[in-house]
């Protein structure tokens, strides 16, 4: 499937990241993977979403900040995220 990008601000908290995702997944795309980079010099979120054409994911994201040493079902996606300008792990699930 292919594969659609979109910059979201690094200074946004993760309730705005999510609402950003679910806005996007709401019209047809899956995100996939997030990469931290920097964008106009401030650091910013690299959001990749791959294209199902006109049916969106049966069930929203939720968003986590990960804890150290506790242990979830398995989450969605994981990995890094600017959230109000600090570089933190986070986790996704949809609901089951």
């Amino acid at each position: 499937m292919p594969e659609v990008q979109r910059i979201i601000e690094g200074a946004l908290t993760l309730d705005r990241i999510e609402e950003t995702i679910a806005t996007k997944e709401a019209v047809g795309y899956r995100f996939v993977r997030n990469e931290v980079r920097q964008h106009e010099g401030r650091p910013a979120n690299l959001a990749s979403f791959e294209d199902l054409g006109l049916d969106p994911p049966p069930k929203r994201l939720e968003w986590t900040m990960k804890a150290p040493g506790v242990f979830d079902p398995a989450p969605d996606w994981e990995g890094e995220m600017c959230v109000e300008n600090k570089v933190v792990a986070v986790r996704a699930f949809r609901a089951r």
